[in-house]
């Protein structure tokens, strides 16, 4: 199931989920390590600013103190409230290192560690437009630039902390942000497995459907062709079956008189011989067309029965032919069945009427479970025990003058659609022919 082509799409999901996952929780993570840098600072800032206040109250009480006993010369100077503010800011949490700089980088009080005196950071612009400012020295410490006012003069203080604190801090949300991409990216993978797996079995099944659809529309467009086929090949062989009666006939009147020995006229050969050879064209022609064209109908048991009726009054207009009245007429055929059940049905009434001029046909059908029977019964006077030896022998026939194809080439059409073609009975009275098949 993986492997089919809508799963494509379920990767392609996945991999964007993903990158839209690592692109939104790197953003939240920066702003988080940003979130953690500001607060320590907003937390100094207050802190230190607090101590400034202190301080500089606690001095300028000794100040007063000083004046008051005329000791002006060692009232607490600038440099002092910073030295002050700077050894009082060391008792901070995570502070290790303080130190003061003018607002131009020039150190306050000279550095005892051997340190450059002067720092490369243009402090006016930088507060103005970085807040908070800090460095962070890799391996070692962040650094704070805080601006202090003492005594109507600004100085900046750089307070060092230790960066342990603020990388655990960071640690800990680069934790939450990994989890937190774990678990978008599983819950969405899961979401769409499922989503994705139902859409595939929708595919599936309407592929299925389809699948499906299309063989029984190949099935029913090749049983349209065949049916077709059948029903201009049954059309096509009860002509050529009555056609080739009379030349066929008259083949066997020449063949008796050549077992007499009489004279043979040689044109009346060639006559039989262009009658046959027609027929056999007019074969191919029309098989040649049945293959370039196709149709499709049904017809119910008595329109077929109709035509019987009416192909049979056309060659005996004064023939006497009835039709039953059995629900069982309503039932519908298909084109197999219904084209060479015509030729076959054909052919026993009219061997009925040729058997004897004063006879009556009854046509009809009865349903037997699945199986459908179509009776023809008539009264020409049955058909003798000798001759039901040979009855669908195509070499003899019990009609003067018949050629024995008829009943022959209906067997051979009724065992095609496969189909039973029986004498039921026959007496003195007259025979009945039955048809039985499956519909």
């Amino acid at each position: 199931m993986i492997k089919r082509k809508e799963w494509i799409g379920f990767w392609l999901c996945i991999i964007l989920l993903t990158c839209l996952t690592s692109i939104f929780l790197l953003y939240f993570r920066k702003e988080f390590h940003h979130q953690i840098i500001e607060s320590e600072y907003r937390i100094l800032d207050s802190e230190i600013a607090s101590l400034s206040e202190e301080i500089e109250f606690r001095l300028l009480d000794r100040d007063l103190k000083l004046i008051d006993l005329g000791l002006t010369k060692i009232t607490s100077s600038r440099q002092e409230l910073i030295e002050q503010l700077v050894i009082e800011s060391l008792i901070l949490p995570n502070v290790f290192q303080v130190l003061a700089y003018e607002t131009d980088g020039t150190p306050v009080y000279p550095r005892s560690d051997g340190q450059p005196q002067q720092l490369d950071i243009d402090f006016e612009p930088a507060l103005l437009t970085q807040s908070p400012l800090h460095k962070h020295h890799q391996g070692s410490h962040f650094s704070y630039f805080l601006r202090i006012n003492f005594l109507a003069r600004s100085c900046i203080l750089e307070v060092q902390i230790g960066e342990d604190f603020i990388l655990n801090e960071w640690n800990l949300i680069d934790r939450h942000v990994i989890q937190q991409a774990a678990l978008i990216i599983g819950v969405g993978f899961v979401l769409l497995f499922f989503i994705f797996r139902y859409m595939s079995q929708v595919i599936q099944d309407r592929e299925r459907q389809l699948k499906g659809k299309n063989q029984m529309l190949q099935r029913t467009n090749k049983k349209l062709a065949q049916a077709y086929k059948t029903v201009s090949l049954g059309a096509l062989t009860g002509h050529l079956m009555h056609a080739l009666k009379t030349p066929l006939t008259h083949l066997q009147i020449i063949t008796r008189e050549a077992e007499s020995d009489k004279d043979i006229d040689p044109k009346e050969l060639q006559s039989v011989q262009i009658q046959i050879k027609d027929l056999v064209t007019q074969t191919l022609n029309s098989l040649k067309e049945i293959e370039e064209q196709k149709k499709y109908f049904q017809i119910t048991i008595k329109e077929i029965l109709n035509s019987v009726i009416e192909r049979t009054i056309k060659k005996f207009p004064h023939c006497n032919i009835s039709l039953g009245n059995d629900p069982s007429l309503e039932t519908k055929l298909d084109n197999l069945q219904s084209a060479l059940l015509l030729p076959i049905l054909t052919t026993l009434t009219e061997n009925a009427f040729e058997s004897k001029d004063q006879t009556s046909v009854e046509l009809g059908s009865t349903l037997d479970g699945e199986k459908v029977i179509i009776f023809v019964s008539d009264t020409s006077g049955g058909i003798s025990t000798r001759e039901k030896e040979f009855l669908f022998d195509p070499s003899k026939s019990h009609k003067r003058g018949g050629t024995g194809l008829g009943l022959a080439i209906a067997q051979q059409l009724a065992q095609s659609m496969d189909a039973k073609l029986m004498l039921k009975k026959t007496d003195s009275n007259g025979s009945t022919f039955t048809v039985s098949f499956k519909c």
